[in-house]
């Protein structure tokens, strides 16, 4: 597993030999820290022929989910 900034950091990894590709470092970094960082780096990651994994803070208080995941798997995401 890696942990990413850039998707140029996960394409190094991925070369390595890593399996799963985390943007746990993206939105840590100066050239990261836009809105939406994460989901346009696992656009990219989805490239890769790898497992990825989209992880690190949120900055929204509420988080969509989609309406088949069940509530008891909701209820820790959620706000209190």
């Amino acid at each position: 597993m890696a942990d990413c900034a850039t998707a140029e950091d996960a394409v190094c990894a991925r070369a390595a030999g890593a399996e799963i590709l985390a943007t746990t470092l993206c939105g840590y970094t100066q050239e990261t820290k836009v809105s939406l960082a994460r989901l346009a780096m696992v656009r990219e990651l989805a490239e890769l022929d790898a497992f990825a994994v989209c992880e690190a803070e949120s900055r929204r208080r509420r988080i969509a989910f989609p309406p088949s995941m069940p509530a008891r798997m909701r209820s820790w995401w959620e706000p209190r």
